[in-house]
């Protein structure tokens, strides 16, 4: 989940959707679908159906969808590393 729609590559807006964060008290609306590219570790990822959600106070990414669809991560003597899964 993402707040700022500028960051999608490809965008779309949905029908108004309800999300929930850890938080069980608030709920918050997201309003669009689409691809999202971030950085990590200087590669760039492409992330599919990321969910525009304009009133989210960080963005949100699912380490368990990345580490199956895209990473694989290495623990390091005093850091962890995260590389591409997939080699395209």
């Amino acid at each position: 989940m993402f707040n700022n729609c500028n960051h999608f590559s490809t965008f779309r807006n949905i029908p108004l959707l309800k999300v929930s964060t850890g938080d069980a008290s608030s709920s918050l609306t997201a309003e669009g679908i689409g691809r999202n590219n971030i950085l990590c570790d200087k590669t760039a990822l492409t992330l599919e159906n990321c969910l525009f959600v304009p009133n989210l106070t960080c963005n949100l990414v699912s380490l368990l969808k990345l580490f199956k669809d895209k990473l694989t991560i290495t623990q390091g003597k005093d850091k962890f590393s995260l590389e591409s899964a997939k080699i395209p």
